[in-house]
């Protein structure tokens, strides 16, 4: 199972080269590396000032010999906006009446699942679009993002630096999740 923490935004997928560079430039990535057949980065030299852990002491495994759970980043990017997560257990909420969401997929009015998509909240009866549910850190729509890989749930969070640098080079608002596939 691969646990990821992600920093995701709707912007151009053009901007993934710049955002690459970026992240270089600030330390959170160094060398690249071929990681089951696509460019990941080895977690640079100011990785942990750049990532907030939570917690004591947590242990993160750098070493690429470690197998799959090992950290390590992947710059991602889609044509479109995606669904990322949503399928973890942590129902997403109703941003009217705060409501859980859990069976979400059956209160669609469409079968096509986009940032756009609406649904009709069971309690309010609000209408919503996907993209604007409270996903809380373990969902969310973006084409743009970037993968850490080998953060369990919680544990860590993106720092204000990472945040702003990132918003600054891609004109965009970025988020993040919680993921484990």
């Amino acid at each position: 199972m691969a646990e990821k923490l992600i920093l995701h935004t709707t912007a151009a997928a053009s901007t993934l080269d710049a955002v690459t560079t970026q992240i270089r430039e600030i330390g959170l990535i160094e060398n690249a590396i071929d990681f089951q057949g696509h460019n990941h980065y080895l977690a640079g030299e100011r990785f942990a000032a750049l990532i907030t852990f939570l917690g004591c002491a947590p242990h993160i495994v750098t070493d690429p010999r470690a197998g799959d759970s090992f950290c390590h980043v992947e710059p991602v990017a889609t044509e479109n906006s995606i669904l990322i997560g949503g399928s973890q257990g942590v129902p997403p909420r109703c941003p009217s009446c705060r409501t859980k969401l859990g069976e979400w997929r059956n209160h669609l009015q469409t079968d096509e699942i986009t940032a756009e998509t609406s649904l009709n909240c069971p309690k309010c009866s609000s209408e919503t679009a996907l993209a604007s549910l409270n996903w809380r850190h373990y969902g969310g729509f973006g084409n743009l993002r970037i993968d850490i890989w080998g953060i369990p749930a919680e544990l860590a969070l993106p720092g204000d630096e990472l945040m702003q640098r990132l918003e600054e080079t891609t004109g965009s608002r970025w988020s993040f999740l919680y993921l484990e596939e």
